[in-house]
């Protein structure tokens, strides 16, 4: 992009043209992002890659919802002609105000506890939201059906085997919410060990809320030396203490099977998107998991 093609996207809104513009880190959903500034603010453009525009606008409500009920994410800005998603060099494009602040340098119990926290006021405030299916809905079977059945990676036969056991899960009647899908270190800010943003809603789907919780649980004990056990309580401890609903028994007792299906297919499409060594972790932990219970 050069800054004349930006400035002739922000053009389509009610905002000053850029006088910079800098590319910001890729990340695994493929997008492409701009830090741009104007003379009044700073914004964050970006690229919809694997995300529809209907996905896009769904979002924004998502997005609205949260930040009425005190949890800050990014609020797309509509255009001067009211659309979430302004088109142009054969891209689809999404506007927002920077959110200041990072991802603070230590994982901690007290950080896991309160993305659990934030977790259960995502499923409590989003309710029975429901949003058009799309390819980053990562548990969607579908859509696990379809990575599959483009990987090459190791194992594919015992992941196959294994993810259509382990997708059991979906259909035991546990309970359902507006879950984020991709809630980990990387989709937050946070200071002093609480979460001050989250970003990243394109992987939400309204299905087994566990799953939410066994994603969060594997992206944080793969990247941090904490003993496995304190980090899954201090996150279960977060969850019920906010949750209009603390986890039933039922799920309690299915939580390892959400835990295997989550990592396997994790595994399959991180692969898929280029990220072999972050694959390899997850195909480990399922294994593992396996193996124990």
């Amino acid at each position: 992009m050069t800054l004349e093609q930006i400035n002739d996207i922000l053009s389509h809104y009610s905002i000053g043209s850029a006088d910079s513009f800098a590319e910001l880190p890729s990340t695994t959903s493929g997008n492409t992002s701009y830090l741009v500034s104007t003379s009044d603010d700073d914004y964050v453009l970006r690229t919809l890659v694997r995300q529809s525009p209907e996905g896009a606008t769904a979002e924004l409500r998502i997005q609205q919802i949260l930040n009425k009920n005190g949890v800050t994410t990014p609020l797309y800005i509509e255009s001067r002609d009211g659309k979430v998603v302004v088109s142009a060099y054969e891209q689809h494009f999404v506007l927002s105000r920077r959110i200041p602040g990072s991802r603070q340098a230590e994982d901690t119990l007290r950080l896991a506890q309160d993305i659990g926290t934030i977790l259960a006021k995502m499923h409590k405030y989003l309710g029975d939201l429901q949003l058009p299916q799309n390819r980053q809905q990562w548990f969607n079977p579908i859509n696990a059906e379809d990575q599959l059945s483009r990987y090459v990676g190791p194992d594919k036969e015992f992941i196959e085997a294994k993810t259509h056991e382990y997708s059991s899960i979906l259909d035991k009647h546990l309970p359902l919410a507006l879950t984020h899908g991709d809630l980990h270190t990387n989709n937050i800010f946070s200071s002093d060990d609480r979460v001050t943003a989250v970003f990243d809603f394109e992987s939400a789907e309204y299905t087994v809320r566990i799953l939410d919780i066994a994603r969060l649980y594997l992206t944080y004990i793969k990247v941090t030396d904490l003993e496995q056990q304190k980090v899954i309580a201090a996150i279960l401890d977060g969850y019920n203490g906010e949750a209009e609903l603390p986890l039933t028994h039922k799920e309690m007792s299915e939580l390892t099977n959400a835990f295997v299906y989550v990592a396997l297919v994790s595994s399959v499409s991180i692969y898929n998107h280029g990220n072999i060594s972050s694959s390899a972790q997850y195909l480990e932990i399922a294994k593992q998991l396996i193996d124990t219970h």
